[in-house]
């Protein structure tokens, strides 16, 4: 693995080719979250460990413009509408809507992730001013 960093700091590159990567991965295990034998709960953990770490591989370097960040949530949710699947609503079926995975998930987005992960230094040094 590798992460691309320039001196413009213009991370799109990065996050298309790490997006790509990701994808790679998903379409690799689409056959096991597909699959109406196993439980949601499993295939979040297969999400969360087997693809979610190649897409944030070396996150901790992107400045996100507002592209990034929506190219970002559309994979994911992308990833979250297979593993959780659709709802079936009188005689129709339909697409789970964002707030729903979000709240399945328990996650409210990578850009909020990337928010959290990328400046634990100063989350501690705020924290030891506060106390």
């Amino acid at each position: 693995m590798g992460t691309l960093i320039t001196a413009d700091t213009n991370t799109s590159a990065e996050i298309n080719n790490r997006i790509t990567l990701a994808n790679r991965s998903y379409f690799e295990l689409v056959n096991i979250l597909k699959a109406k034998n196993i439980n949601r709960m499993y295939k979040l953990v297969i999400y969360k460990t087997l693809i979610k770490p190649v897409l944030m591989y070396g996150a901790e370097t992107w400045v996100l413009s507002k592209a990034d960040e929506l190219r970002l949530g559309v994979f994911e949710r992308k990833i979250l509408r297979r593993v959780n699947g659709t709802i079936c609503e009188g005689v129709t079926w339909r697409s789970r809507y964002n707030e729903e995975l979000y709240r399945l998930y328990d996650n409210n987005n990578y850009y909020y992730l990337l928010q959290l992960g990328c400046y634990p230094l100063a989350v501690v040094i705020l924290h030891v001013n506060t106390t």
